[in-house]
Parts: C-alpha cells; structure tokens; sequence
C-alpha cells in the first residue's frame, strides 16, 4: 500500500516572523524618531548659533542622552517586557507625527516664532514617550522622562518674555550699581541703562550684563547636577534657586566691578575685560554649584 507523498515546504517559523515583524516596526520607529529630532535641531540650529544667550543648546542634547542613558542602567528591573498593544503609539505617536507637517508649514511663513519651537519640540517629546511606552510600558517612560524634558531648557524663551525680564534685569543692575557707587562717594547719573561717569564718559548696562545668560547657564547646570545626583523634589526647587542667587550675585559683582573702573577713569580697562568677566563669571557660576551639590550630597549620607 503506498502512502501519500506530502510536500514540504519551506515555512519560517512564528518565532521568525514574529522577530523579522518585530525589528522592521523598530527600524522604522527609530527611523521615524531620529527625522523628527533632526527638524528640531534644524529649526532649533539658527538660534543657538546666532543668539549668545542659547548657545548652550549644543550642549544639553548631548547631556540629554547622558542623563538617559544614566537613567536607564539604574533602572530597577531592566527586563521590562514591551507591551503587545500598539493602540499607545499608533494613536499618541502617529497623531505627532501627522502634526509636524502643518506645523512646519506654518513655520516657512513665520521661522522667526518662536511658539513654533515650542510645538516642534512637544510634538517630538509625544512621540518619544509613546515608542518608550511601546517599547518598555509606562515604568521605562517615567524613567527617561526627565531627560526628555531636560530638553525645554534648550529651547528659546517667549520674546515677549524673553524682552520683559532683560529689560527689568538691565533696570535693576544699573540702578542697584548707580546706589552703590553714590554710597562710595563717586558721582554718577543714570540715564536708562546708562550711567554716566563724568567728566570719563559713560558705561551701558547691555543685555550681556543683564544677567540672563548667567540664569539660563544656572537653570541648566542646577537641573543636571539635580538629576544626576539623584536630588529630591524639594532639594531641587532649592538647588535652582541657590543657582539663580548665584548668577544675579556673580553678574551684579562683574558689573559692580566694570563700573567701578569706569569711575575711575579705566574706560579702556572696562572695554578690554568685558568678555573676559562675562567667562570668569560664568566660570564662578559652575564652581560655586558644584559645591554646593557636593555639600547637598554629603549631608544626604550622613
């Protein structure tokens, strides 16, 4: 009696299909993630290279993935299976996603707003939480939700705020100088921003000596070493306010300093030494956070 010949064929198995389905939904994920990242850093590029005041924004992507990585070598279970339910990303991410484009439209008529920025950089943090929560549920997208918000700090002010607070820093510097040098005896006006120093001329309180960019640099530094350290809610709150105090004293003593020069008829001496104080300044800045989070640190273990 013969028997039935069976052909084989050559079926993958559902453990194959399953990996090759697998990494072609990551390839394409990540491919989706690393484009939208990239139009905010184009977007984003112009102003760090242009504006002084954000020029740090080079930096903070860097520490961005520092503090990630950090974050996800010291989380408490590492084997976090991925969730099967894709509703999370397709839904959340894919909403972002469709957004950019008419965003971006927007954005060729007004490159100069900066809400777009804002909207750029939201819209790609969505999407970032949503193939985090795809890939590790919701325990990986707390984990690493403080390094994609560390972000915000890179991205540039309102202008109207940004315009309101230097105007208001540039008032109060110049006319706390202007007190302080009459308390000494020197005779000096003020005029606006500018004190007149007769009979050498005059020195200008500009936005540089405003103290802005040493709060930004402040604000930058204070929340970094907060998370790295691994601070608490409310020791942080008083790190970012230690690190303000510390930038409005350093930048009030440079300008203190530059003016006092003026006074006596160094004019020249202040023209030379203005960049140079704004680096010792921010210089003083970092030294002085470093210290007081290593004194936070050691009064945490003891």
């Amino acid at each position: 009696m013969t028997q039935p010949i069976v052909e084989t064929s050559s079926i993958e198995e559902p453990e194959a299909l399953d990996s090759k389905e697998t990494l072609w939904r990551v390839r394409l994920g990540t491919g989706l993630l690393v484009s939208i990242w990239l139009v905010v850093f184009y977007q984003l590029s112009l102003v760090w290279t242009i504006n002084a005041q954000y020029s740090h924004g080079w930096l903070v992507p860097l520490l961005c993935l520092y503090l990630a990585l950090k974050s996800s070598s010291s989380m408490e279970d590492p084997k976090v299976s991925p969730p099967r339910s894709s509703l999370v990303l397709w839904l959340w991410g894919g909403f972002s996603l469709l957004l950019v484009f008419p965003v971006w439209i927007i954005r060729e008529a007004n490159s100069d707003w900066r809400f777009i920025n804002v909207a750029l950089v939201g819209l790609a943090m969505l999407t970032t939480f949503a193939m985090l929560h795809h890939e590790g549920g919701w325990a990986k997208a707390k984990t690493l939700l403080f390094p994609v918000l560390f972000f915000f700090v890179a991205v540039p002010w309102p202008l109207a705020i940004d315009l309101q607070l230097t105007l208001w820093l540039q008032a109060k510097v110049s006319s706390t100088i202007v007190d302080l040098l009459l308390l000494l005896g020197y005779h000096v006006e003020l005029s606006g921003h500018v004190i007149h120093v007769p009979p050498f001329g005059q020195v200008g309180v500009d936005e540089a000596c405003s103290g802005i960019r040493g709060m930004q640099a402040s604000i930058v530094v204070s929340l970094f070493l907060g998370h790295y350290y691994r601070f608490s809610i409310l020791q942080r709150f008083i790190f970012c306010f230690i690190g303000l105090s510390l930038a409005l004293l350093a930048n009030m003593s440079r300008a203190f300093v530059l003016a006092l020069n003026a006074t006596r008829g160094k004019i020249e001496l202040v023209e030379e030494w203005h960049d140079a104080a704004g680096l010792i300044e921010t210089a003083c800045i970092l030294v002085g956070l470093l210290v007081c989070s290593q004194l936070i640190k050691r009064n945490d273990l003891s």
